[in-house]
Formats: structure tokens, sequence, C-alpha cells
């Protein structure tokens, strides 16, 4: 008896220590002697898990949806919330470690679902107002990758030019 006691404390710490690392690697800031400091995702695993995450939390708000039954509305709002909040964290995260591009593909990203919450919990305003910024974003960021295609052909095009001389 006494053993199978101690057996299940030490599971306890080792659990509880895992699930101490776990977490921290969702904190977005760390405390250390000098102060307050941004965490850095250590892979980019977890920003496809905050990914996934969002992106399960909003399936399955579309799918509660379909069954159109009225006493689901909350679970439909609880569940696009944390969508919404998986989304934001996903934007805070690639702040610290990505480059621009994928950090504005995460602005969009978050400004729709933001969107999408918003339009359930009737609130037209900011709803369109978040549905504005991400087309905006989306809209800028084709721009910006056709230009950089068109450079990259035209230098291409001139490498290819000089070698025929």
């Amino acid at each position: 008896n006494k053993s199978a006691v101690k057996k299940s404390s030490s599971n306890k710490k080792q659990r509880h220590a895992f699930c101490s690392r776990s977490h921290d690697t969702f904190a977005l800031t760390k405390e250390t002697e000098e102060g307050t400091t941004a965490v850095i995702v250590p892979h980019i695993n977890v920003l496809w898990y905050l990914l996934v995450s969002a992106e399960r939390s909003w399936a399955h708000a579309n799918e509660i949806q379909k069954q159109q039954q009225g006493r689901r509305r909350q679970q439909v709002l609880k569940k696009l919330k944390r969508a919404k909040e998986w989304a934001d964290l996903l934007l805070e995260k690639a702040k610290t470690s990505t480059d621009e591009t994928t950090i504005k593909e995460c602005q969009a990203y978050s400004a729709w679902m933001a969107a999408n919450y918003y339009l359930e919990k009737m609130d037209y305003a900011t709803a369109s107002k978040e549905y504005a910024r991400a087309m905006t974003l989306c809209y800028e960021l084709s721009q910006g990758g056709d230009d950089s295609k068109d450079k990259k052909e035209d230098e291409d095009d001139q490498l290819t030019a000089r070698r025929l001389e």
C-alpha cells in the first residue's frame, strides 16, 4: 500500500514537471534576473500547433452551426472565441520569431478569426472592420509577392541575356 502511494506521488511530480514545461512553450514573456523578455519559439511546430488549434475550434463551431439548434449559439460563440484567442496567440508568437511576411499573414488570419467571432456575436461594425483589415493585409501580401517574383524574373532574364552574349 505504501509503495503504491509513493509511486503515485512521484508520478504526480513528474507529470506536473512536464505540464509546467509544456505551458512555457506558449508563454509570451519570461521573467529573468534582468527583467521581462520575449520568449522565442523553439521550433516551427509550435506555430503549426497554434494554427491547427485555431482551425479546429473554428471548424467545430461551424459543425455546431450546421446542427441548427437554437440552444447551441453559446457553444458556437465559445468555440469562435477560442479560435480567436488561438489566432491572437499565434500572432504574438510570430511577432517574436518570424519574418515580416509571416507576421503579416498571421495578422490577416487573426483579423479574419476575430471578424468571424464578432459576426456571430452580431457586432456587425467590429466584424466589418476586422474583415476589411484582413482583406487589406491579404491584398498587401499579394502585391508584395508579385513584385518580388517580377524582380527575380527580371534578374534571371538579365543573367540569361548576359550568358548568351
